[in-house]
């Protein structure tokens, strides 16, 4: 693919994760990636169609 000048030089964006943990322990944290993950998927599968 290309892509055009989005106006942020040699810069590229991508989607990231960001999580507040106050309150959470890791397995809830993981979970919460796991599914996100899945969720992006799913997603990238739909747009591919």
């Amino acid at each position: 693919r290309e892509f055009g000048s989005m106006g942020m030089g040699k810069h590229f964006w991508i989607r990231g994760y960001n999580v507040s943990t106050v309150g959470l322990d890791e397995e809830q944290i993981r979970r919460y990636i796991r599914e996100q993950d899945k969720f992006d998927r799913q997603q990238m599968e739909l747009e591919l169609r």
